[in-house]
């Protein structure tokens, strides 16, 4: 009988344990710790780097990616939610303004809303604004990022701001349930020359 109890008594702590770490609230702190571990450390990303955000580059990807992207696809990343974020230290650390190339594949609009409007930050510094229509050819939004807005450390916070993000399941598109904004192909961040003083 002793033995009987033992036995349920694991059974009963197991199973408390295995749905206390999986449960809704458990994922979502964990999420939250490993955004804020990407934003505190991020990885390092050489200055003039093409990343793709397709699924056959994503592990090179990935690693900044702080919260608000879906999985990779074929032809790049969906935004998901209303910020989409990336954290990185950029080598070798700038000391003058840099260019912000970013390729958008699509963008997800509706009858209701027919252009999407998204907003870029670099460290908290608005340096993008721009509307896009479904259907449109792919498009390199070109941002300038002042030396002002970056720090002797190299660190980099991008924040994707999506005034729209829709669900194509609320929608009556499909059955997915994402909050979608934009499809980001590539970036690139690259130093601009500064001309000398005559």
């Amino acid at each position: 009988m002793a033995g009987s109890l033992v036995v349920l008594g694991c059974f009963y702590t197991g199973s408390w344990a295995f749905f206390k770490t999986h449960s809704v609230d458990f994922i979502a702190a964990q999420h939250q710790a490993h955004a804020e571990q990407r934003r505190r450390a991020p990885a390092s990303c050489t200055l003039d780097t093409l990343l793709n955000f397709t699924s056959d580059a994503a592990a090179a990807t990935q690693k900044y990616q702080v919260q608000g992207w879906s999985h990779p696809e074929t032809w790049g990343t969906w935004t998901d939610g209303a910020v989409a974020e990336l954290a990185m230290r950029l080598t070798p650390a700038p000391s003058g303004p840099l260019r912000l190339m970013t390729r958008i594949q699509s963008a997800m609009t509706h009858r209701q809303q027919p252009i999407q409007e998204i907003e870029i930050l670099a460290n908290d510094t608005i340096i993008g604004h721009a509307f896009f229509r479904a259907g449109d050819p792919p498009l390199d939004l070109n941002s300038l990022i002042p030396a002002t807005a970056l720090n002797n450390e190299g660190m980099l916070r991008l924040v994707f701001r999506i005034a729209h993000p829709s669900s194509p399941k609320a929608l009556g598109m499909s059955e997915d349930p994402r909050q979608l904004g934009i499809l980001v192909h590539q970036i690139r961040i690259s130093a601009v020359a500064v001309d000398a003083p005559s």
